[in-house]
């Protein structure tokens, strides 16, 4: 969904709109407008970026979120179908995730004593590593997009995000 809308207001004739518009309400309206805009554009330029990296360290986003949970989940020795309902990811992009991991020897399947049907998944010392190696590249990409920033600016973004979020969560409600 938020890539869905990301590529929304992406195009050039809904942004021109949006900028119109808000151009007519105030010279303050079109500034939020924009700032609005250039942090989706920023947050979907991160999005690509790190996808890309998680590709370069072998993994892809639903495989290194699987990852994640395994390695930093609780509680450990779940089933897959336990795992699934917590993972934001179809059923069937689970089981593709799961199997494609499986192959790669990221992780294995332990199957519960007296029940073939039943299984437990875990990440495998591979797998550990290929999580550490993608959450170290993605640190690295965080760094190198906020060099240039002061303390002063980062806390002035995280400050930002934060009301962003409370603002989203107000709608939500609503």
């Amino acid at each position: 969904m938020l890539h869905a809308m990301s590529a929304l207001v992406s195009d050039h004739h809904i942004r021109d709109s949006l900028f119109e518009l808000s151009r007519t309400q105030s010279a303050a309206e079109e500034l939020k407008c924009r700032a609005i805009l250039r942090l989706v554009d920023v947050s979907q330029a991160f999005g690509d970026e790190l996808r890309r990296q998680l590709g370069a360290s072998g993994l892809t986003e639903a495989g290194f979120l699987v990852l994640a949970h395994l390695i930093h989940g609780e509680p450990a020795g779940e089933s897959p179908t336990e795992i699934g309902r917590t993972l934001p990811l179809s059923r069937q992009t689970f089981r593709d995730v799961l199997g494609r991991l499986e192959v790669s020897r990221l992780i294995s399947r332990e199957h519960v004593a007296g029940n073939c049907e039943h299984s437990i998944i875990s990440a495998t010392d591979d797998g550990r590593q290929a999580f550490q190696a993608a959450t170290e590249s993605a640190l690295k990409l965080i760094n190198l997009m906020a060099a240039d920033l002061d303390d002063r600016e980062s806390s002035l973004l995280d400050l930002t995000c934060i009301r962003l979020n409370q603002q989203l969560s107000k709608l939500k409600t609503t």
